[in-house]
């Protein structure tokens, strides 16, 4: 039986991070858990989903530094991954309290997001 070791940071937020189908996607992908389930895996498809992303890779440590195997995910997620840093520059700018919670507004975010194919 092929036994998964999980950081306890993992762990924290399997049991209390905030969890949406993208974000699972990209913990079931570098993890080898099925975080998914019944509703399968997606890539982010606005600035909430890609900000619970960006939640679970900064308290899951290890997971941002592998951030490249997303790209085996799908194109969008190839096209997501070349373009993180950016995405990230771009929603700090616009919502800089996003990782307090709330709804911010990321017009332009989500406008790139869209030309990337999300």
């Amino acid at each position: 039986m092929n036994k998964t070791t999980l950081s306890e940071q993992a762990i924290s937020w399997l049991a209390n991070g905030e969890r949406g189908t993208s974000s699972n996607t990209i913990c079931s992908h570098l993890s080898g858990m099925d975080c998914v389930g019944k509703w399968g895996g997606s890539h982010p498809l606005d600035p909430d989903d890609f900000r619970r992303c960006r939640l679970l890779l900064n308290q899951v440590p290890e997971f941002h530094a592998r951030i490249g195997e997303l790209r085996k995910i799908s194109p969008v997620w190839d096209r997501l991954v070349s373009n993180w840093a950016d995405l990230c520059d771009m929603m700090d700018s616009e919502f800089p309290a996003w990782r307090e919670g709330g709804r911010g507004s990321c017009p332009k975010t989500f406008k790139l997001m869209q030309e990337l194919g999300c």
